[in-house]
């Protein structure tokens, strides 16, 4: 019996001691939920100040919305990756600029463009349409025949090779037919094969990043639901509107905070560290190797149709020589050690900028013409067109060229293939 009376005293003792253990964790919580709330609210003028001052705007309303069914950038079984957010056009594949297979009057010339993000600004940032249609009349006989060129963009942005290849081979597949081909590269293989898939062990053969976008396209469609909800209730704070719509603060916090040991354990996963590299050199020589036949590979499937094929090797800062930089350019678009931003010294990390600038200053010089199985006349070599240009001609720390840039580019290339397109039609 007194065992008994000691059980339930030590019971009620428990009792007693959950319920204060209760109390003050509801004191805590209630606590720090005051206390966020008046730091959120303490943060709200300084966030409707940035945006005033970035924007002219106290608020800033999302400039997309994205179906959370959706991801934002596919990794697309065919096609290799693709921007295509659900589109309800069932005609529309998802590439940058699109024209039907159906209708193709006799008297117009359809060229494919293929490629990256610096590709698909051929048509956004420039007009090379608009700029093959002035040189075509510079060539008679063949403005007699075709009086207008059409482009088709199927690149996208992170595209490299293989991609250039499946995307032709798919879209003729599909009924498309082409007078001429062009294909942008360099960056892409090099930069991202090597700064981004060989260091995140992917294999270079795979689009960019491929296991760590599927896992994250996988959570996106698997937890869509509650963290669209979630992010439409926090986009309502100014602060958390600046941030996402003028920093790189949320994409820094994803890539070396929160999924750091994803990046690096997801290609394992999903098994796309299959016969990876022992080195950079190695990884380097494979990636040319692929490049290489891709290329080849495009080639003989456009001249067995005699479709004229150009490559483009495409101009990129980090080429020793390629071009005079003014101070503007060397301050805010060339990515070196002295010029890391704060946080990335702070946590002993490279930019994403640097990690591809590295490869990039080691490598693409390297690239010859002749590592190319294909004659020397199809390829285009524009690596060292601004050699002479001293004014500022990019727009970021990365590949890509501002308007005077592209207008440039653009102009060498509609040269070369309207020149290609009218010795096939002779």
């Amino acid at each position: 019996m007194d065992g008994l009376r000691l059980n339930i005293r030590t019971i009620k003792f428990n009792s007693n001691q959950f319920n204060v253990l209760m109390f003050l964790i509801f004191k805590f919580l209630r606590s720090s939920f005051l206390n966020i709330c008046t730091l959120l609210l303490f943060l709200a003028p300084l966030g409707m100040y940035l945006n005033f001052k970035s924007t002219g705007k106290l608020f800033i309303s999302k400039s997309k919305k994205y179906d959370w069914r959706c991801v934002e950038q596919s990794i697309d079984p065919i096609f290799g990756s693709k921007s295509n957010q659900c589109m309800e056009n069932s005609n529309k594949i998802g590439l940058t600029k699109e024209f039907s297979s159906d209708i193709r009057p006799d008297n117009v010339l359809d060229i494919l463009i293929l490629g990256g993000s610096v590709a698909a600004e051929l048509t956004t940032v420039s007009n090379i349409e608009k700029d093959l249609n002035s040189k075509l009349a510079s060539y008679p006989r063949l403005f007699s025949k075709f009086n207008q060129i059409r482009v088709f963009n199927g690149s996208t942005a992170g595209a490299k090779a293989p991609s250039g290849l499946f995307t032709y081979q798919a879209l003729e597949m599909l009924g498309y037919r082409f007078d001429a081909v062009i294909e942008i590269a360099g960056f892409n293989e090099i930069g991202l094969s090597l700064g981004e898939n060989y260091n995140n062990n992917i294999h270079p053969i795979y689009p960019r990043l491929a296991s760590t976008q599927i896992l994250g396209n996988a959570r996106i469609i698997n937890q869509g639901r509650l963290d669209n909800f979630i992010q439409q209730l926090i986009w309502m704070h100014p602060l958390q509107q600046y941030l996402s719509s003028n920093t790189q603060f949320y994409q820094f916090l994803k890539v070396y905070i929160t999924d750091v040991n994803e990046r690096s354990k997801s290609s394992m996963r999903i098994g796309m560290n299959y016969l990876l590299p022992k080195d950079e050199d190695s990884a380097f020589e494979q990636t040319l190797r692929i490049w290489s036949r891709s290329v080849e590979n495009l080639f003989i499937l456009t001249n067995n149709r005699r479709v004229p094929y150009i490559l483009v090797l495409q101009p990129n800062q980090y080429i020793e020589g390629s071009k005079i930089f003014n101070g503007e350019e060397k301050n805010k678009y060339i990515s070196t050690q002295e010029n890391e931003k704060i946080q990335y010294k702070l946590i002993r990390k490279k930019s994403w900028s640097l990690k591809v600038s590295e490869p990039m200053r080691k490598y693409y010089g390297l690239v010859k013409k002749e590592d190319f199985n294909i004659p020397i006349k199809n390829i285009l070599d524009l690596r060292y067109i601004f050699k002479s240009n001293t004014n500022t001609l990019y727009k970021d720390r990365c590949c890509h060229m501002n308007k005077i840039g592209m207008d440039i580019f653009s102009s060498y290339i509609s040269e070369e293939i309207i020149k290609s397109i009218n010795d096939t039609n002779k």
